[in-house]
């Protein structure tokens, strides 16, 4: 594994901070989020977070009945999944805010879900761009959202490495540590093969819905989609994920993606990030709320050339 030099600038977390204050203060619900291994990443941080906090909380499943969250406080994991894409988590918030005695949404990005901005009236939204929560006053000036940067900047990497190896003892089943450990490492074999005449560089552009018009280099990797998946990321899994994917990008000195959770994790790692945008306009939202002003390594790029910069890190 290649040691980069970490080049971060002085960041203003205190938003989550005091976000992360506000929950701690009584126990919890906790809906992680599901997905690839960027979801991976954000719920990693999420529990890192819990955790220093001495947060008191229980794990749900967006299956439960209203029966179970009726009068408790509940977190949702933040991320990308209140666009038109997805539906789990606003199906998640509709059914459960009237009995609930609040739920609070992690950072995350909002696009449509006007039947959601108009009814979740015990709902506390935490954005991670301005554009999100311009967005949601403009429906609904009432409703309650605000800003704070996503929880994969607070991810803590030394942490992380500490108990790289507790996975021995997290009590998987084979088939689980297929699904989250031996199919991402033999891709990721594959990948370095294939990609032995430019070791050092990767292109880790999206091949699901969020796709753009980008153009797929032939040794393209869709890091997050291959690097482990959950359908809800327990502590354990997340751990798991997160290190899979900080292994294969420490071993790199320049990543070019359009996937956010690439980006940040390779940007705190030290890597040289190439930052394109996704398909309804998440990443450069997040850039210019939060990246632009945390990362050195990190530069956003237009569609098409890693030479049209927008704004140079």
């Amino acid at each position: 594994m290649k040691e980069q030099k970490r080049s971060l600038m002085p960041f203003d977390l205190s938003a989550n901070h005091e976000m992360l204050r506000v929950i701690a203060k009584e126990e919890f619900l906790y809906l992680p989020p599901i997905g690839n291994s960027g979801d991976g990443v954000i719920a990693c941080s999420t529990y890192q977070a819990f955790a220093r906090l001495g947060c008191r909380y229980r794990v749900i499943e967006a299956a439960v009945p209203p029966s179970v969250t009726a009068e408790r406080i509940v977190v949702v994991g933040g991320g990308g999944s209140l666009v038109p894409l997805y539906d789990r988590t606003s199906n998640f918030i509709l059914s459960h805010h009237r009995a609930a005695a609040r739920i609070i949404v992690l950072p995350s990005t909002i696009r449509g879900n006007e039947d959601l901005i108009a009814n979740a009236r015990n709902v506390t939204f935490y954005f991670r761009d301005q554009e999100s929560i311009e967005y949601v006053r403009s429906l609904s000036p009432t409703t309650d959202a605000r800003f704070a940067h996503d929880m994969a900047l607070m991810l803590d990497l030394d942490e992380l490495a500490g108990n790289s190896r507790r996975w021995r003892s997290d009590g998987f089943s084979p088939r689980q540590l297929n699904r989250l450990m031996i199919r991402p490492f033999l891709a990721s074999v594959s990948f370095r093969y294939r990609n032995r005449r430019t070791p050092n560089s990767l292109s880790a552009f999206r091949l699901d819905p969020e796709k753009t018009e980008q153009a797929i280099p032939k040794t393209n990797l869709d890091v997050s989609g291959v690097l482990g998946r959950s359908q809800n990321f327990t502590e354990a899994e997340s751990r798991l994920v997160s290190n899979n994917m900080v292994r294969f990008l420490s071993r790199f000195t320049e990543v070019s993606t359009n996937r956010l959770h690439v980006a940040i994790t390779a940007a705190l790692l030290g890597v040289r990030v190439n930052l394109f945008d996704n398909s309804y306009g998440k990443n450069l939202a997040v850039y210019e709320s939060s990246l632009s002003q945390r990362f050195e390594t990190l530069k956003f790029c237009e569609a098409g050339s890693q030479d049209t910069v927008r704004s140079a890190a």
